[in-house]
């Protein structure tokens, strides 16, 4: 049962959102880690909130990620 339902996961996510892959030197992902969890987010929400916040800083718009 629990194959099935991560199975039904990934089908939504597949068509729900779109991915992008981020590459940093060897090194920087386990200092971001530690900044996220400082703040008690995971590495993909302080990421997104980065990057919510400087598309905010340049074009004035909200936007969701």
């Amino acid at each position: 049962m629990a194959e099935q339902k991560k199975r039904n996961q990934y089908e939504f996510d597949k068509k729900a959102y779109d991915h992008i892959h981020l590459q940093v030197k060897k090194g920087k992902k386990e200092v971001i880690q530690a900044i996220a969890d400082k703040q008690g987010k995971s590495v993909n929400g302080y990421i997104k909130e980065a990057v919510t916040n400087k598309i905010k800083a340049d074009t004035e718009q909200d936007v969701e990620l």
